[in-house]
């Protein structure tokens, strides 16, 4: 009888194991297995080896910054990857991805950058928002 206690013990025992183990994948196994990559930053470079011209040609407008030309891509990249809203919580064993939206103006050969985490921009606001960047980089 001891040992049919112990058999229905261990049955139990990997049964708890069992479902938390399936509870645990569930919930982090994207993650987990998911490389970590800034897809932000991914679409950010494919689109500069997408542009006509060369990507120094462009202004780069942020909402804490006019990077101009003379910033190299390195740099813009860094800015970029810092001022990304998070779309999710930013500490912890995985924290979320940044995202932002980029629209790209060519007959005045901008490109403007908004870290948000909505899916669409009032672009027709541009005029607004270059003022509101010019705003904000006034030094005096």
């Amino acid at each position: 009888m001891g040992q049919i206690d112990d058999l229905g013990d261990a049955v139990s025992l990997l049964i708890t194991v069992a479902i938390t183990v399936l509870f645990v994948w569930l919930w982090l196994g994207p993650t987990i297995y998911r490389p970590f990559k800034n897809r932000g930053l991914e679409k950010f470079r494919s689109f500069l080896a997408g542009l006509a011209a060369r990507p120094e040609d462009y202004e780069y407008f942020t909402t804490g910054h006019i990077i101009w030309s003379q910033v190299s891509i390195n740099e813009i990249e860094k800015i970029i990857s810092n001022m990304a809203v998070r779309s999710g919580g930013e500490t912890g064993p995985f924290p979320a991805l940044p995202r932002f939206l980029l629209h790209v103006h060519e007959h005045k050969r901008r490109v403007y950058f908004v870290p948000t985490n909505a899916k669409v921009f009032d672009w027709d606001s541009i005029p607004h928002y270059e003022q509101y960047v010019r705003d904000r980089t006034d030094d005096g």
